[in-house]
């Protein structure tokens, strides 16, 4: 029998699927604590034999203790003009969420079948044991990345349990059951949670099921909603306030509460006298909410429903994204225009079924003429005619060219050898669209091209092209300039890996960014972009020991995992680059946390992640010797697996992928 390349399933693989924000730097992973715990299932497994009888036994609320830790709390690209917090969980958080749903996954996926009256996107039990690996015919550079990637292309894919019913808002604004309903119903309307994760209270889980608010403070027992109190305020620094917004877990939890919402809304409807199917259909994508009716009336009893209803577990609706229309409804008046030049750009390309047909080799990209200019100020019109939709509009865009770059991926060149000048054209195209909302996700994909690209290219060999690139690079500053640094943190470790440097200009905005963000990963990141030159990286050395010596002195004796300077600890305990003295103050806060003999469930389990981090070992949390495959390959690889937006001739809208649901 031949032996499968796919990667069985392990329970643990939650650790890599559902714990992360997408958006962090490819150097950060759980993915050496995951091969560690490993090593040691036999004292997980003893963890979670410990909390299912203390959820048995039900007379104490499980996860209570010292499970608490801060989060690393960043901001990232929202739209193109503001900004969204995430959170990246302490390890600690990340352990006490794979117990969590190791001990209520039951519940909760059985709550999500009973509850799901309007919800388009909730969690089922996923019956693929296996992730694949790699896809068919993948070209030998990708597949030599694979091979050393393995467990790293499952991480940040939210991929642990199946999402049912839609994946995205665009697959349901695009299904038959969304056009049934045009038909079918008069009115529309659209309406959202204000700030729906920012404004669920951890106490409202209580009042679903001890609807007397007193009351709730003194419950204390095993039930679901009572211990995604507890977890929640454990994975957030003890706050009530808000759930955190990056992992899937969080919207795994957020959905428990939302549903709940939903069937009192559609009770109260009920006693209304509108019947779900012949008055009103409502469907609710994580926090947004579509209605169809029969009437103006009907639609505005419905959302002043769901008002009173949410207003009880302290939610609000945002009166200032209230969308109504009459019946059939256009969600995307942008597309229509956005897929026309779409269009056009993957004109320059051969199809491979055109390819295949006529029995060419390659390359890709046509013979002929790029207009450039033209294609900019056609790009610059679509933005002007939408400024709303840019975000979309970019995204769009950039997923055309990479798709078809990728298609290199099936054994074809992309340039005749004799016109690779046309290359940068095409990147310089790219980058220009890029510039308009260089957000975490556009990152990847211009990465990802010049990694397909480099295959050709040889960028860090062939001298010419490195120096085309650098000017490249070099032309669009600004964006490394003005643009937010955990967008652009990957940007770092490619320019490393190609051995490119900015101008002393724009590293001196970057430092200032730096100093104000005040994030580990970002200092981590740039500290191995500035080994470019010796004496720079010295300076960024010195400064890193400066922050490093000042953090320290922050952290107290006592609850250090909950003091946000513990991430520095996280991150540069394995750092090479720092000095011996420092290093060992770093292991020294580590040691004292260790238990000599741990009783509790909390405690064992901040032994296990005392251990990781203390063995010598280049890579731990953070990954600071990764030679042994490329990174930025590493990167493109991953994205390629992520990518949702893979058949646009499909009539299908673009569809973001992220920590967020835009």
């Amino acid at each position: 029998m031949k032996k499968s390349c796919n990667i069985e399933r392990n329970r643990l693989d939650y650790l890599l699927t559902d714990i992360m924000p997408v958006e962090v730097s490819e150097l950060f992973s759980f993915g050496k604590f995951y091969e560690y715990i490993l090593s040691r299932q036999n004292e997980i497994d003893d963890i979670v034999h410990e909390l299912r009888a203390s959820k048995a036994k039900n007379t104490e609320t499980p996860f209570s203790g010292n499970w608490a830790s801060t989060p690393l709390k960043y901001s990232i690209l929202k739209g193109t003009s503001s900004t969204r917090e995430l959170n990246l969980v302490q390890p600690i958080a990340a352990l006490n969420m794979y117990f969590f749903i190791e001990c209520y996954q039951k519940e909760i996926l059985d709550s999500f079948e009973d509850k799901s009256c309007f919800s388009l996107r909730y969690h089922r039990k996923n019956t693929d044991l296996y992730y694949k690996k790699k896809v068919k015919r993948i070209a030998d550079y990708f597949e030599k990345t694979s091979r050393k990637v393995d467990r790293g292309i499952l991480q940040q894919t939210g991929a642990f349990f199946k999402i049912h019913k839609f994946n995205s808002v665009s697959s349901f604004t695009n299904s038959r059951l969304w056009q049934q309903c045009n038909f079918k119903y008069r009115n529309f309307a659209k309406i959202d949670y204000k700030s729906c994760f920012d404004s669920i209270y951890s106490h409202a889980f209580k009042w679903c099921i001890e609807k007397n608010t007193v009351d709730s403070k003194a419950a204390q027992n095993s039930n679901l909603y009572i211990v995604i109190d507890r977890v929640l305020q454990n994975i957030n620094g003890r706050s009530s306030n808000g759930v955190i917004v990056g992992p899937e877990f969080s919207r795994m939890i957020a959905e428990v509460l939302l549903e709940y919402i939903d069937v009192e809304v559609k009770t109260e409807l009920a006693a209304e006298g509108l019947q779900v199917g012949r008055d009103y259909r409502v469907f609710r994508y994580v926090d947004d909410v579509y209605i169809f009716s029969n009437s103006q009336e009907q639609t505005e009893l419905i959302i002043k429903t769901i008002e009173r209803v949410s207003q009880r577990y302290l939610l609000r609706l945002n009166e200032l994204k209230y969308f109504k229309s009459d019946t059939p409804v256009i969600m995307s008046t942008w597309l229509g225009k956005t897929r026309e030049l779409s269009d056009k750009i993957a004109d320059l390309f051969y199809r491979k079924h055109e390819l295949y047909e006529n029995k060419m080799t390659g390359p890709l990209l046509k013979d002929g003429y790029i207009s450039l200019e033209r294609l900019k100020d056609d790009f610059i019109y679509l933005i002007h005619q939408y400024p709303n939709e840019q975000r979309y509009i970019v995204s769009f865009m950039l997923s055309t060219l990479l798709n078809n770059v990728s298609n290199k991926k099936d054994g074809y060149s992309l340039f005749d050898s004799t016109k690779q000048g046309k290359a940068f054209v095409l990147l310089d195209l790219a980058m220009y669209i890029y510039s308009f909302c260089p957000c975490f996700e556009h990152t990847q994909k211009i990465i990802s091209m010049l990694v397909y690209m480099d295959d050709e290219l040889k960028f860090q060999t062939d001298e010419l092209n490195h120096k085309k690139l650098v000017n490249l690079v070099r032309r669009y500053s600004f964006v490394f300039e003005k643009g937010n640094l955990n967008d652009l943190c990957n940007w770092f470790v490619f320019f490393f890996d190609y051995k490119i440097s900015l101008t002393n200009t724009v590293e001196e905005k970057i430092e200032v960014k730096l100093e104000n963000e005040d994030n580990p990963i970002l200092w981590a990141n740039y500290l191995i972009y500035s080994q470019y030159f010796n004496t720079y990286h010295e300076d960024i050395k010195k400064r890193v020991e400066q922050r490093l010596s000042y953090k320290i002195n922050q952290i107290g004796i006592k609850e250090v995992v909950l003091q946000k300077e513990f991430w520095y600890v996280l991150v540069f305990i394995n750092c090479p680059y720092i000095s011996n003295a420092t290093k060992t103050k770093l292991t020294t806060i580590v040691q004292n946390l260790k238990k000599t003999a741990p009783t509790k469930a909390p405690e064992k389990a901040t032994n296990i992640i005392c251990d990781f981090l203390l063995q010598t070992t280049s890579n731990l949390f953070f990954y600071w010797g990764y030679y042994h495959f490329n990174t930025s390959k590493q990167l493109t690889f991953r994205t390629y697996q992520r990518t949702l937006f893979k058949q646009y001739k499909n009539k299908r809208s673009v569809e973001l992928y992220g920590s967020l649901d835009t």
